[in-house]
Formats: C-alpha cells, sequence, structure tokens
C-alpha cells in the first residue's frame, strides 16, 4: 500500500515538472511575437515615409492621412 502511495506522490511531482518545463517555450514564443509585431510596424512606418514625402504619420496633417 505504501508503494501506491509512493508511485502516485512521484507521478504528481513529475506531472508539475513537466507542465513546468512546457510553459517555458510558450512564453518564449510570446516574445517572438511581440518581436516580429515591432518589426512589422516599423515596416509600416518607413512605407508611410517613402510614400508622404519623409514624415511619419504624426507629423503629417489629418487633412492630409496623417496623425497630426
Amino acid at each position: 500500500m505504501e508503494g501506491v502511495v509512493v508511485v502516485a506522490v512521484l507521478t504528481v511531482v513529475v506531472a508539475v515538472f513537466l507542465s513546468a518545463l512546457y510553459s517555458g517555450p510558450r512564453h518564449v514564443v510570446s516574445k517572438l511575437d511581440c518581436v516580429n509585431n515591432v518589426k512589422e510596424i516599423d515596416i509600416a512606418f518607413r512605407i508611410w515615409e517613402g510614400d508622404n514625402g519623409d514624415k511619419r504619420p504624426m507629423e503629417v496633417p489629418v487633412a492630409l492621412g496623417g496623425a497630426q
């Protein structure tokens, strides 16, 4: 009977340990998603600048499609 309890406790400990290991890569993926989003925003700003006389959206009046 004691052996069954020991096996059950070890199973729970291993499950918790594996769960902790599995949650790690999701955090890394989240960071990579954030970096990729920032890169895409930068590319969008550069394209905007190319189309609008090298001015960022904050430098262009709303009447011309900007955000000033």
